[in-house]
């Protein structure tokens, strides 16, 4: 599942949860910070073909630091 879209974030949260848009970021950029969402201030959701994910995401679980 990949992370929501910045903008989409901010205006669910701001309708949801009737949160303003800094304080949906300052969570999201926590969630990141655990590794849980990718980085939440980019609309980029394309990767590189030669960007080796699996490897990437292999270490993480090894070594989540």
């Amino acid at each position: 599942m990949s992370s929501p879209r910045r903008s989409e974030m901010q205006k669910i949260g701001t309708s949801a949860l009737r949160m303003y848009g800094d304080q949906i970021m300052q969570i999201a950029e926590a969630l990141y910070s655990r590794g849980i969402l990718s980085y939440p201030r980019t609309e980029t959701q394309v990767f590189d073909e030669g960007l080796e994910l699996r490897a990437l995401i292999e270490k993480q679980v090894v070594d989540p630091a």
